[in-house]
């Protein structure tokens, strides 16, 4: 069995559909539906956890819807997101040819002549296209794919009314042809490489060159039909095969096919590894390689995940693991635009929400950090203010104390202190000169009033009073002479500053 590398699927990022690791894949046909769950390893390869097919009547919508929501309770399926995955037998594919290689008028005359290549108009189709990427030619190969657009609504209807949203939905055929690019490795380097699934009842007949998908037919004939009728189908099965092999080529598209890549029903290995050769075109091929490739070799899968009990293998799910596997290389999608935009829409929404929840988070979060501290503010200001009060009334109090005390050393100051300037004073008056009023102030202001025996003793007097370095700033206030008896005699008032108390 060919060892193919491991396809990943895209990492989950923030504010998109997906809501978790898991996936799951639908195929809706008439009257068959096939579901696969998926999800991510720690490497981000594809694991299948589990699978499930049915049979069901015509305009069984409601069953089908009933029979996707059992499959996602019954497994604990978190996620609702779906891609749906539309097999060959169920769009048309065409090659035309654009002249133009811009890209903008690429996709406008698509949009208005889709409509040509089938027998609906253009509202009833759903279209997607490749670009075939051909250095100097100076039009465009385009592969159109086409799709019923009831198709399509029926897989809204089926899906939104099982609780579910369809992610994507992608044909099978690029898928595969994706894998088999990978499987045939270097010699798709070489040439183009055909793909071949063959399903149960119809065959999915693909071409990859350069690495593009340029070419995608349905045969009607699968393994069913192979082991019912061999001989006859056989040669139906080599017929259609040449049919192919011939379309291909006379669309001149791509390179000649050395390489045939096939899957699905590995029971008609040998029957298809000569069909393939009996082919008349591919026969005469040199060194036409033909490789098989299991489903196994894509991705891994649980060991209770397909139900051998049912004929359930992971090649009857090829196609579908095949998508998952190559998810990320897909460039066909057929979401119709108004699925899109409303998708878009609620997306947009959905992270308009999350926004709002993260900023009404981020509103409670910043009033929560406000109120606490607001509230740690008012209790170390209570506690201040606690402080403060306690420590005005104690200030208070040794206010009081220091009033006292200053009162009472100012008072044990003074005490005695006029006694001790009258002595200095009276030290300086002799016989001639007596006083007759002394007033001195706790400033150390003094007044003398007197009278001397003469204007020149007054004069004396106050030369003494400043010379005794006890008093300063020593002025004669005012004199007068007068005659008491027989002698003369002189009448002062003198002030001064006593020095000691100044300097205090």
């Amino acid at each position: 069995m060919i060892t193919l590398p491991k396809l990943s699927l895209p990492s989950a990022k923030i504010f998109t559909s997906r809501r978790s690791n898991d996936f799951l894949a639908v195929d809706i046909s008439p009257n068959h539906v096939r579901i696969i769950h998926a999800t991510q390893d720690a490497e981000d390869a594809v694991l299948i956890l589990h699978a499930a097919s049915r049979q069901f009547g015509d305009q069984d919508e409601a069953q089908i819807s009933e029979f996707l929501t059992q499959f996602a309770a019954e497994n604990g399926i978190g996620t609702r997101d779906v891609i749906c995955i539309v097999p060959s037998t169920m769009f048309i594919s065409k090659n035309v040819d654009m002249p133009s290689n811009d890209l903008e008028e690429i996709s406008k005359i698509v949009d208005l002549q889709a409509g040509r290549y089938t027998p609906y108009s253009r509202d009833e189709i759903v279209i997607d296209y490749l670009c075939m990427e051909s250095p100097g030619q100076h039009y465009t190969n385009v592969l159109l794919t086409i799709v019923n657009r009831r198709v399509i609504d029926r897989f809204y209807q089926i899906i939104e009314k099982a609780g579910m949203d369809i992610l994507k939905i992608v044909i099978a055929s690029e898928a595969m042809a994706s894998c088999y690019d990978r499987i045939a490795d270097a010699r798709a380097e070489e040439a183009a490489v055909g793909g071949l699934h063959i399903a149960e009842n119809y065959t999915d007949f693909t071409v990859m060159d350069q690495h593009q998908l340029v070419f995608v037919r349905s045969i009607p004939l699968g393994s069913a039909q192979l082991k019912a009728n061999a001989a006859q189908t056989q040669a139906d099965f080599i017929s259609e095969l040449e049919k192919s092999t011939l379309a291909y080529h006379d669309q001149g598209i791509g390179r000649a096919i050395q390489t045939f890549v096939v899957s699905g029903a590995p029971e008609t290995k040998p029957m298809i590894q000569k069909l393939i050769q009996s082919a008349p075109s591919l026969g005469k091929v040199k060194n036409l390689s033909v490789q098989f490739v299991e489903a196994a070799a894509l991705v891994a899968s649980d060991s209770q995940a397909f139900s051998h009990k049912e004929g359930l293998t992971e090649d009857n799910f090829f196609d579908m693991t095949a998508s998952l596997a190559a998810l990320p290389l897909l460039k066909l999608d057929l979401t119709p635009k108004e699925y899109k935009l409303k998708r878009r829409f609620r997306e947009g929404g959905r992270e308009v929400i999350t926004l709002g929840v993260l900023l009404m988070a981020c509103i409670v979060l910043l009033c929560i950090f406000l109120a606490s501290k607001i509230y740690i503010k008012n209790e170390i200001t209570g506690k201040i203010d606690s402080i403060d009060q306690e420590t005005a009334e104690e200030a208070l109090t040794l206010e009081k104390a220091s009033t006292k005390a200053r009162v009472v050393r100012n008072l044990i100051k003074n005490r005695g202190k006029a006694l001790y300037v009258f002595e200095r004073v009276t030290s300086l008056i002799g016989d001639d000169i007596y006083l007759t009023d002394f007033k001195y102030d706790q400033e150390g202001a003094l007044l003398l009033t007197g009278t001397a025996n003469s204007m020149s003793r007054v004069f004396a007097f106050v030369t003494d009073l400043e010379e005794s370095n006890y008093f300063s700033s020593v002025k004669t206030k005012s004199t007068k002479s007068r005659r008491v008896g027989q002698l003369d005699v002189a009448d002062f008032e003198i002030e001064c500053q006593l020095v000691e108390e100044s300097e205090a």
